[in-house]
């Protein structure tokens, strides 16, 4: 029920220095883990955050109930709009996860219709964070890997 990062430690960095996002420049973001629910799940929100801005959520969603060890992935894009007095960034992406062994994926959209406003004059650091609506001992989701790319 507390707001938790899925990304830890590990190796290489998701830290962005101060002026290294410049206009045009693009992150790629990919993750892959491992969910499990419990019979009444409640709710989980994912967040993707360029420091404590949120840049991208899949506001409070109801997963599939009653899953061990099943597949999940995210796939976005953030690219830098605008730089100058304001410093704004858009981004699109997607969490999905299994609903059952051998099913097919169900998406969760992370849409932007307009810019956020980041200070980039400022180190960001990237993270991915989840939240459960509901403390329950079998609700757990894992990131096993984690790639982010900086582009252009």
């Amino acid at each position: 029920t507390s707001e938790t990062s899925l990304l830890g430690s590990g190796v290489g960095t998701r830290i962005f220095p101060a002026y290294s996002l410049f206009l045009g420049r693009t992150i790629r973001l990919q993750a892959y883990g491992i969910l499990s629910t419990a019979l009444v799940p409640g709710t989980l929100r994912i967040k993707i955050k360029l420091g404590t801005t949120v840049v991208l959520d899949t506001t409070a969603q109801t997963p599939a109930s009653s899953v061990t060890d099943l597949i999940w992935k995210i796939d976005a894009i953030i690219t830098v709009r605008a730089v100058g007095s304001v410093t704004t960034v858009i981004g699109q992406g997607a969490f999905e996860h299994q609903v059952a062994a051998l099913a097919a994926m169900l998406t969760w959209g992370m849409t932007n219709t307009a810019a956020i406003n980041v200070d980039l004059t400022a180190s960001q650091t990237l993270d991915v964070t989840v939240t459960w609506g509901t403390a329950n001992a079998s609700n757990d989701i894992r990131c096993t890997n984690c790639t982010v790319e900086s582009l252009n």
